[in-house]
């Protein structure tokens, strides 16, 4: 675990902390890798349905901005900074 090996090497910066950490894992059984893919697979729903739920309510507070007479055109800001953002390359 990521405390223990911290522990028994004080000295490593981050990417060695991250190299040593990775020998590690490439060390246990497929058993125990399962546990960790377990975790992530939940993980990655948990990910998911929170960001839907965050993209709604995005595009809910533009419906109800466009409702209250704003008349802002987002797709025009946008087509400007694809265009910035391009000119920069």
């Amino acid at each position: 675990n990521r405390a223990r090996i911290q522990k028994e090497n004080p000295n490593v910066t981050f990417g060695e902390l991250g190299k040593l950490l990775g020998e590690q894992y490439k060390k246990i059984t497929a058993e125990e890798k399962k546990k960790y893919d377990d975790l992530a697979a939940e993980d990655k729903k948990r990910y998911k349905k929170e960001m839907d739920l965050y993209e709604r309510k995005g595009k809910d507070t533009k419906v109800a901005a466009l409702d209250d007479g704003d008349s802002t055109n987002d797709d025009e800001d946008n087509e400007d900074s694809a265009e910035e953002d391009s000119d920069s390359d």
